[in-house]
């Protein structure tokens, strides 16, 4: 019966998920530019709060009905993109989290070549963590991104209701609805939708955050070393700000130290810091990071690239953003007139070996400019809100901020009126302004603390916790209330410990499918026979020598269909119109204008790197791609992409000249027109 209530309970959100709804119906949780300013964030946060009033009394199917409709809140959010293939927060045409040219495209690109055995070919630094979790799912979805986006989304809401259980459990019901709204508001943002690091960067920092909380509470040794192996994979998979790791785990020293006296009566202090378990930390630490290192030399091929953090810190250097980088060093990366005769990975490559030089250089010549940094994103960081989604919701964020300081400030009072764990508090704020200047919020936004973030949103959570417990109004017969009391607090011990260990169980899975299958995944496929997206087009090729593609690689729910104007969007069809509202930039530019005047009916299937196979549905029958889809052999054929165009299709103008790279196209396409003379 449990079960099946479990299984009922969550249809709504499943139902959301595989059937088109009215785009009316998820505007509220939206944030679209036509609604007004107030109306973007309450409908939101209201949401966030029903779980905390079905918690007011506990009753039978209380935990089932609140993972439902945080399911329900959760998969809401994936619909909208879904049904209107925008992001529900900054509104750009985003299909399938990354046409046009977002990072997801390489981290879902890597993802492919683990799962066909070949590894990473290209990627920036130790970044295979998500790619390897991605390279799971792709397996275990058959490439259907849509299914895999679910399923993303299921997981982000179940994560959302274990540690949200907890905090209830831990601070309270006012604390947990803070909790909740600031995840949900995050994941909004920077998460739904998108194949990017946050999506296992943010559900890893919250199950290391309700652990590392717990841990300190109860000086639980065992708990604490899994909350610090939780976050270091969560800074390994999302990079951010190391110095939190960094503190806690020389807060280990101090916090797990020996209580008793020495042997002479006097407290020293070094003696009494606990050494053992202080190493033990470091060790377990150390082991994450090692642990990362071999699953980056095994899952990525050689020669690797340097991480793309050297054009963050030249930027730094030079008082500005990393695209000063791309100013100085990348002219002939992004030069968009001309197409390059070598591929684009070397060109990368080159180009990051290049800025890591520079970079040393200019730190070398004025080592200030740190101190220069450091004070610019402190101050943009407190200014914008940043860590509680200012932007996004500017009101918000200032009253969690305020919430911060004055928890923080009583964190550090003697008396009575101290807020419990303080300690932690300060560290985590610590560890995060001290990583501030090489983690700078210009450069990546608020996403680069996915990481963190969850550690930041206890202490709001648990001023409105202390705050809970100034106000609770005592019973009126002492003796029924300490009984009362007495059983409330087994029942939540027991509670706590099963929610505990269920967060446990959730985070060592991640962990596990983030950094140890994956190279087993690779290596099972390495040399085993099958149609692989990789071997369609070597890297740095045209698609002029790829005769045909195994329809096996083509999937409905892999691309786009590209339906009418005015008709219904829900992918993996798209209106004509939704081209309009935003057409791909930067190296994506011409085939987006090429999208825009294909055909109606017509179906672009996504390949590697990406790519794309452009084709009338007469490429399928029944339902499924033929066996093989035979490819003109013409010379118009684009660099990077392949297009396939049934005999009927005639090309416009502007589509030849966009498929013909040429320096007659370049001249008439993408130069501005001359003024005549005299105007």
């Amino acid at each position: 019966m449990r079960l099946a209530g479990w299984l009922v309970l969550m249809m709504p959100a499943l139902w959301l998920l595989t059937h088109p709804v009215p785009l009316a119906w998820l505007v509220p949780l939206a944030r679209e530019q036509n609604v007004p300013a107030a109306m973007r964030l309450w409908p939101l946060l209201l949401s966030c709060l029903v779980p905390s009033l079905l918690a007011y009394r506990d009753w039978k199917w209380r935990r089932q009905v609140t993972f439902g409709w945080i399911a329900l809140l959760f998969c809401s959010l994936q619909a909208y993109c879904f049904n209107s293939a925008s992001h529900p927060i900054t509104n750009p045409f985003v299909v399938w989290g990354f046409l046009p040219g977002t990072d997801g495209r390489h981290y879902l690109n890597g993802a492919v070549e683990i799962a066909e055995g070949i590894g990473i070919r290209s990627a920036f630094g130790a970044r295979q963590m998500w790619p390897g979790f991605l390279a799971l799912l792709h397996t275990w979805c058959h490439g259907d991104l849509k299914l895999m986006l679910s399923l993303l989304a299921l997981m982000q809401a179940a994560i959302a209701v274990t540690t949200w259980e907890l905090i209830r459990l831990m601070l309270g019901r006012v604390a947990a609805f803070i909790w909740l709204g600031c995840v949900a508001l995050f994941y909004r943002s920077y998460v739904v939708g998108m194949f990017v690091t946050e999506q296992i960067g943010l559900p890893l920092g919250m199950l290391a955050a309700v652990t590392l909380l717990y841990a300190w509470r109860r000086q639980s040794m065992v708990f604490w070393l899994l909350g610090l192996l939780l976050l270091t994979c969560s800074l390994n998979a999302r990079p951010g700000c190391y110095f939190v790791a960094a503190l806690l785990v020389a807060a280990t020293f101090w916090r797990f130290r020996h209580t008793a006296p020495a042997a002479d009566g006097s407290r020293k202090f070094l003696g009494d810091l606990a050494w053992r378990r202080g190493m033990i930390a470091i060790a377990a630490v150390s082991f994450c990071i090692a642990a990362n290192a071999l699953s980056f030399r095994h899952l990525v091929n050689p020669p690797r690239m340097p991480s793309n953090f050297w054009l963050v810190l030249y930027g730094i250097a030079k008082g500005g953003t990393w695209l000063d980088s791309v100013r100085d060093e990348g002219r002939e990366l992004f030069d968009f007139t001309k197409v390059s005769t070598v591929s684009e990975e070397e060109l990368w490559y080159g180009f990051v070996s290049r800025v890591k030089q520079a970079a040393i250089k200019q730190i070398a010549a004025n080592p200030r400019m740190l101190l220069h940094a450091a004070w610019r994103a402190w101050r943009q960081i407190i200014t914008k809100q940043t860590f509680f989604v200012g932007e996004a919701a500017p009101g918000w964020g200032i009253l969690l901020l305020l919430m911060s300081a004055i928890a923080l400030g009583l964190a550090g009072s003697k008396r009575n009126t101290a807020i419990d764990d303080g300690g932690l508090y300060w560290l985590v704020w610590i560890g995060v302004f001290l990583s501030l200047p090489l983690a700078p919020p210009w450069d990546s936004g608020p996403r680069i603390y996915a990481a963190t973030d969850p550690l930041i949103w206890l202490t709001p959570a648990a001023f409105c916790s202390w705050c809970a417990k100034r106000l609770s109004s005592r019973r009126s017969s002492r003796g029924r209330a300490e009984l009362s009391i007495a059983d409330d607090k087994q029942t939540e011990c027991l509670e706590l410990n099963a929610s505990l260990r269920w967060n446990s169980t959730v985070g060592l899975l991640l962990v596990i499918s983030s950094v140890l299958f994956p190279s087993v995944l690779l290596a099972l496929n390495r040399n085993k026979t099958m149609p692989r997206y990789s071997d369609l087009m070597p890297l740095g090729t045209t698609s002029i020598t790829v005769n045909e593609i195994p329809g096996s690689l083509i999937r409905r729910n892999r691309g786009i269909m590209v339906g009418p104007e005015k008709s219904r969007t829900f992918l993996p069809r798209l209106a004509r119109d939704d081209f309009e509202r935003g057409v791909p930039r930067g190296r994506e530019f011409a085939i987006g204008e090429f999208m825009k005047e294909l055909p109606d009916n017509s179906y672009i299937a996504v390949l590697g790197r990406p790519r794309y196979l452009i084709c009338d549905r007469s490429a399928f029958q029944n339902e499924a791609a033929i066996t093989r889809i035979p490819l003109q052999a013409a010379d118009w054929m684009a660099y990077k992409y392949i297009f396939s165009l049934s005999s009927s299709v005639a090309l416009t103008a502007k589509q030849v000249m966009i498929l013909c790279p040429s320096s007659a196209s370049h001249e008439i396409f993408w130069k501005p027109a001359v003024p005549l003379s005299g105007k």
